[in-house]
């Protein structure tokens, strides 16, 4: 069975830090996984999203990957940097995704809970300074490096991240290739747009069909 569990948080941030497209990339990731043969999807949203339920989250949905099982995490809100207390970055900065609450979850965090399982699981983190070596444990979709900002565009007049929508649209139409090929297939379409904003793929199972 395929499994995902989404994070999107926009308009729960306080202001004047509220997203607007979060919610937007949510509905196309919705598609995009169950066109791709996702059928348990647990969503976690806005307010709801908070450190705690977060973490919670993620640990209950490792915990429901069985040995058949391959999973999809999905973070789309703000991320960030804090200060490395482990020692284990260079630049002394753990990478960081945001609670709804403006809680920091570390690499190191979430690298503990996602290496509890050796099933395969792409994870996706679509917000700033996301490129997170720690998390090469599995297959990692970083939509942009440590040190860029992730940006949007809108698509049929509603704002998107970029990341989300050409991943979420190559995911829909290209059944067949293996992660390395998607992730080809939209770079140059994001890098025209925001020159700024460098996509990458690490981890492991690079030339596998990936979700």
């Amino acid at each position: 069975m395929k499994k995902a569990l989404i994070i999107a948080i926009g308009m729960a941030y306080p202001a004047p830090y509220q997203l607007p497209d979060p919610m937007n990339n949510l509905s196309i990731w919705l598609t995009a996984l169950s066109r791709r043969g996702f059928t348990s999807i647990t969503q976690l949203t806005e307010a709801n999203a908070t450190r705690t339920n977060i973490i919670a989250a993620m640990n209950s949905f490792v915990a429901s990957l069985g040995p058949n099982d391959s999973g999809a995490f999905i973070f789309t809100g703000h991320g960030g940097t804090n200060v490395d207390l482990n020692g284990d970055e260079s630049e002394g900065l753990d990478e960081c995704i945001a609670s709804a609450d403006v809680q920091a979850i570390s690499d190191d965090t979430m690298q503990g809970i996602f290496s509890q399982t050796a099933r395969p699981i792409d994870i996706v983190l679509d917000c700033c300074y996301p490129d997170n070596t720690n998390l090469i444990i599995k297959r990692l979709w970083s939509a942009a490096t440590e040190s860029q900002y992730a940006h949007a565009g809108i698509s049929g007049g509603l704002i998107y991240s970029l990341f989300s929508l050409y991943m979420c649209w190559a995911l829909r139409n290209y059944p067949n290739k293996t992660a390395s090929e998607i992730m080809a297939l939209i770079y140059p379409y994001i890098t025209r747009i925001a020159s700024d904003q460098t996509p990458r793929l690490l981890g492991q199972d690079l030339n596998q069909i990936p979700f």
